[in-house]
């Protein structure tokens, strides 16, 4: 298994290795002295297309310009999800939505309280027939905070369990294969 994964690690890094070399290549040609296609041409570098036996649209020198314009993209393969950092990065989300979610209720229910809204619903629920019927704030605020944990727990035991499944599945298929695509903007900065 660790064997596998080596494999997989090895092979993600020769990929981003092979990308990387052919972004160098380039840029270190021109550093280290060597021609230009334009200075090969008999151009000036940087001269505009058409200008001085610069090539035209159609011919090899403007594919490699486009090529050269276009983002660099490699694929790599999710073949497993580790299980720790997963069940760390779901407590977390789950922690902040339940926060979030306790928050808006309490806000909700002061909204409530401060309109007369739990009054009315105590009065009908008087009308009905249980005499008794009162809407208190501790208990509710009490099981809203259990509510809350057994989310987080929950939530977070159920991707932990999800993670597993991915991994079994991806142990036989392969996993999921990912394209990943270099922003234009950030190349340009």
């Amino acid at each position: 298994m660790a064997s596998k994964e080596a494999r997989s690690l090895n092979t993600v890094q020769a990929v981003r290795a092979s990308v990387v070399e052919k972004a160098r290549g380039s840029a270190g040609a021109r550093r280290q002295g060597t021609r230009s296609p334009e200075a090969r041409r008999g151009a000036a570098p940087g001269a505009s297309p058409g200008a001085g036996g610069a090539t035209t649209p159609g011919t090899k020198g403007s594919k490699a310009a486009a090529k050269a314009k276009a983002p660099r993209s490699t694929s790599v393969v999710v073949s497993r999800i580790q299980p720790g950092s997963l069940l760390k990065v779901s407590a977390v989300f789950y922690l902040s939505l339940s926060l979030a979610l306790f928050i808006a209720g309490l806000l909700l229910w002061a909204g409530a309280r401060s309109i007369g809204l739990v009054a009315n619903i105590e009065g009908l629920m008087d009308e009905v027939g249980f005499t008794d019927f009162r809407l208190e704030t501790g208990p509710l605020l009490v099981g809203s905070a259990v509510a809350s944990v057994v989310l987080v727990v929950a939530g977070s035991v159920a991707n932990l369990l999800m993670a597993l499944l991915y991994n079994l599945i991806g142990d036989v298929v392969g996993g999921i294969k990912v394209v990943l695509t270099e922003d234009q903007d950030v190349t340009r900065k």
